[in-house]
């Protein structure tokens, strides 16, 4: 089985090659966007309220866990405070589970988009971000409104673009590789499932780094999802303080592995072609 993939060979390399194919198929990348959208919840009883409902109830099951199971409280956090906290890390960690599981099987998934050449393989995963970053865009608005309440807002607002622009550039990249391995093996499903899931308790959401045991934290510091965690907080929050050292690895570690990824999945396109 031969599947017709477009690919760049330009001189800048994967990285660069991919935001020009994103532009030159922008409008099938815009309505096959749009498309799985309207179709993530069609069929539900409640319809498209499930994009603010999900994250919310969420929350309420990790706030459940942490305020009243362990009651856990912050020095000088009020309960406002803490909801802010942990809902500024479950959001951005909802946005990598979603993406980064669907991840390992999306090629398989699209395979009529691409034996059609109606675009580039390269461009599914793009799509895939894309689509959970714009189904999460009602819990960032949440997330920015909880902090005006909260009077918590801080100056450094004016980053949070960027640094989500960085977060999908670091999902992105993660994708590439689930995506390339998920279309040759089913068992990379789930060992990314279990992962997720581990990621979901030694990521800082409902603790502050410095929490953790020292001889323990190189488990945080290794966990790749802790430092956008820090990045959001950071730019949200004007109480919240970080190391300097991780806002600088952020960006770089993002970039890394948006660059590293995209390499990895061209690498690996001429065996997904004879194994899908």
């Amino acid at each position: 089985m031969s599947i017709s993939l477009t690919a760049g060979s330009g001189r800048f390399g994967p990285a660069t090659d991919l935001v020009r194919s994103a532009w030159r198929f922008r409008r099938v990348l815009k309505a096959t966007s749009l498309i799985e959208l309207h179709q993530r919840y069609a069929g539900s009883l409640l319809g498209s309220i499930w994009i603010l409902l999900y994250p919310l109830l969420f929350l309420s099951i990790y706030l459940f866990l942490y305020l009243v199971i362990f009651q856990m409280r912050f020095p000088g956090y009020s309960q406002l405070n803490f909801v802010v906290f942990v809902f500024s890390g479950l959001v951005p960690y909802l946005v990598v589970m979603e993406t980064v599981t669907r991840g390992t099987q999306i090629i398989k998934e699209n395979i009529h988009l691409i034996k059609n050449v109606i675009m580039p393989v390269e461009l599914v995963p793009l799509r895939l971000v894309i689509v959970g970053f714009v189904g999460q865009t009602a819990s960032f608005g949440l997330l920015v409104t909880l902090a005006l309440v909260d009077g918590d807002m801080s100056w450094r607002v004016i980053f949070f673009p960027i640094v989500l622009l960085l977060l999908a550039m670091m999902v992105l990249g993660v994708v590439y590789y689930v995506a390339s391995l998920g279309a040759l093996f089913n068992d990379v499903g789930y060992i990314t499932n279990l992962l997720i899931i581990a990621l979901l308790f030694v990521s800082p959401i409902a603790f502050k780094p410095e929490m953790v045991p020292v001889h323990l934290r190189i488990i945080v510091y290794a966990n790749p999802v802790s430092y956008p965690l820090e990045a959001i907080r950071w730019s949200l929050l004007n109480s919240y303080t970080t190391d300097p050292i991780k806002l600088v690895l952020f960006p770089v570690i993002s970039v890394w592995v948006y660059t590293s990824g995209t390499r990895f999945f061209r690498r690996f396109k001429g065996l997904m072609a004879d194994n899908v």
